[in-house]
């Protein structure tokens, strides 16, 4: 039975993170967790567009809608779930949160 010794990122020092990521230690192994692409964008929709436009905020910088504000993006238009989706089909680059996953580690 394997048992793991998870270590945080934020816990090491630098050289220890820098050898984690490029793998330059046979101790590491490295894992990949993706959500279906369906489930991520639905998730994504709700946490992201519907529970911040329900707030009837100002849309501020640090928020993920607000990269989107520059191809058009306004609650008042696009928080039907409907309405989002054809605005996104439009949008050149996507924010992370919307972007595929696939390029994290190099599979297509």
């Amino acid at each position: 039975v394997h048992e793991a010794n998870w270590q945080k990122l934020d816990g090491m020092d630098d050289t220890m993170r820098k050898a984690a990521l490029e793998n330059e230690s046979e101790e590491w192994t490295h894992v990949f967790f993706w959500k279906h692409v369906v489930e991520r964008f639905v998730s994504g929709y709700l946490d992201k567009v519907v529970k911040i436009c329900n707030r009837n905020v100002t849309i501020a910088p640090q928020m993920v809608v607000s990269h989107y504000v520059q191809f058009g993006f306004s609650c008042d238009e696009h928080v039907d779930f409907e309405e989002f989706v054809l605005f996104m089909e439009t949008v050149p680059k996507l924010e992370g949160h919307f972007a595929p996953q696939t390029p994290l580690c190099n599979i297509q």
